[in-house]
């Protein structure tokens, strides 16, 4: 039992390094988006992975309604709380974090973030909290590398 638990613990810690490694295209070409709560009392959460394009078109809209220019950061970045990861064909497009009052993405030292506004971050995360019946809160793979 100590070894699941510490296997669920080492593929968890996963997650960070596997968006901070992700490309910064454009998340416009995704065909579904896995949003992963990434708060230290959520590490049991499951991501919600939503795969109806019309609400993934709709979710980028929303995060390019930002009207702050994207700003190079230094340093480390900051996570965010919300992790949005765009896939297109399971292989990673974009990732951008939601924290509060700014979007992030990137990782590394090659990150930007901007700042938004609260209304706009209540709405994302309002993504994230409505699984109905377009979400899934299915465990979703942590191998990003196309082979399995």
């Amino acid at each position: 039992m100590k070894s699941a638990a510490y296997l669920f613990i080492a593929l968890l810690s996963l997650v960070p390094a596997i968006a901070a490694a992700a490309p910064n295209a454009d998340p416009a070409a995704a065909d579904a988006v896995e949003i992963w709560d990434q708060r230290a009392s959520a590490r049991q959460a499951k991501p919600v992975k939503i795969t109806d394009t019309t609400r993934v078109t709709a979710l980028v809209a929303l995060i390019r309604s930002a009207p702050e220019d994207w700003k190079r950061g230094s340093f480390t970045s900051p996570a965010g709380e919300l992790r949005f990861v765009f896939l297109k064909s399971k292989e990673v497009v974009s990732v951008i974090g939601l924290g509060h009052g700014f979007l992030v993405r990137g990782g590394g030292g090659n990150w930007e973030s901007k700042s938004i506004s609260w209304q706009l971050e209540a709405t994302l995360r309002k993504v994230y909290e409505d699984k109905g019946p377009n979400h899934t809160a299915e465990p979703a793979s942590l191998n990003r590398g196309g082979s399995s």
